[in-house]
């Protein structure tokens, strides 16, 4: 009788008809009603039980903390005879900093923010095999933050700060490479579909190997083409879902010269390339094998010191293949884009790559992957 009078009357209500008047209910009420109503009854039942449940833990609750006793997860008073299982609960205080910082400042760590095709790629410790000489160490690693400038202007402009790190041990020759920049990124058009992004970087570079200290810069367009697919969009494509990412711009160096033979001058080419990014079965891989595919071409149309060395145009082809370690937040399988950070990678390239100061290339890396 006690917890009678804890029920609302409209319950009270539908239970008496339930015990005491179902021919009177069934002659009034069509039998779709009538199941209507007896399963709403118990759905009411079912809240009012879990309902005294909560009640009752609260109670527990509150008389532990007046007593100033911890409690174990069934409700029991903790005791040096029965400890509790729960470790003293605690606030990750930099994991919270760290998860805002990434997200407000756009935090991105690939393989390269100034090569278009590493941007694609995560970066990369390894170690490398060439085709020819000695086995050796490698590190491909790039950094940017991005955010927004806060001001109303044509094309949305936001500020960058990004910097590349590529240490090669490979041929006998130290690869040293350091770039050191900042940009502005525009976005022109209203449509997330067809919004054309726009990147203007420049900096300083030194390159130990090659062209020596210098100031670089950029201005690309990456081309956007929902309904093609092309841009920032994933089509399937039976077993593989998949993006295309081309770019089109020019770029400027100039160097100091590296080594003795390369005397100072600068370069002027145009760029183009593009990224084929692919999911593997994505339905049965949970998003976790992931195939990058990139091609990158420069030509040259003003040269001079060291850098007419160079011929009129060069070409660079890498192919990447990773497997993602990170569980997904939702069920341990899928992963979504942000949630991928560390996985196991093997990458293939070959050809001349001179933003990153790599030259004929021929080389297999396998490495630690990371990406944010």
């Amino acid at each position: 009788m006690k917890n009678l009078f804890h029920l609302p009357l409209t319950s009270c209500l539908l239970l008496v008809l339930q015990a005491f008047g179902p021919t009177r209910m069934d002659a009034a009420a069509t039998p779709e009603q009538v199941a209507e109503s007896q399963k709403l009854v118990a759905e009411e039942t079912d809240l009012l039980a879990r309902l005294e449940a909560l009640r009752k833990r609260k109670k527990e609750l509150d008389t532990a903390i007046t007593a100033g006793k911890p409690t174990v997860p069934n409700g029991e008073a903790a005791s040096p005879s029965q400890p509790s299982e729960v470790p003293p609960l605690g606030e990750d205080d930099f994991g919270a900093w760290f998860a805002n910082f990434r997200e407000e400042y756009q935090l991105k760590v690939r393989q390269s923010v100034f090569d278009k095709g590493g941007l694609e790629e995560p970066a990369l410790f390894q170690y490398t095999m060439p085709a020819s000489g000695s086995d050796s160490w490698q590190a491909d690693v790039g950094i940017s933050l991005a955010h927004d400038i806060g001001i109303d202007l044509p094309g949305r402009p936001s500020w960058r700060v990004l910097g590349d790190y590529h240490y090669n041990e490979a041929k006998g020759s130290l690869k040293d490479t350091v770039v050191a920049a900042a940009g502005l990124d525009f976005l022109f058009g209203g449509d997330t579909g067809t919004a054309q992004a726009v990147s203007l970087e420049g900096g300083y570079k030194r390159d130990n190997l090659v062209s020596g200290e210098g100031i670089t810069g950029s201005l690309v367009w990456y081309p956007t083409v929902e309904v093609h697919g092309i841009g920032d969009f994933w089509k399937p494509f039976g077993p593989v879902t998949a993006r295309l990412k081309p770019y089109l711009g020019v770029e400027g160096e100039s160097g100091n010269g590296g080594i003795k033979r390369f005397p100072s001058g600068e370069r002027w080419s145009g760029k183009a390339g593009l990224s084929l990014i692919g999911l593997v079965l994505p339905e049965h891989l949970g998003n976790r094998l992931e195939t990058s595919l990139n091609f990158g071409w420069w030509y040259h149309f003003a040269t001079s010191g060291g850098y007419d060395a160079y011929e009129d145009s060069q070409e660079y082809f890498s192919a990447t293949i990773t497997y993602w370690l990170d569980r997904g937040k939702e069920d341990g399988q899928t992963l979504a884009p942000e949630e991928k950070h560390f996985g196991l990678s093997a990458k293939y390239s070959y050809g001349d790559n001179p933003a990153k100061g790599e030259f004929d290339a021929d080389v297999w890396t396998f490495g630690l992957s990371i990406r944010f």
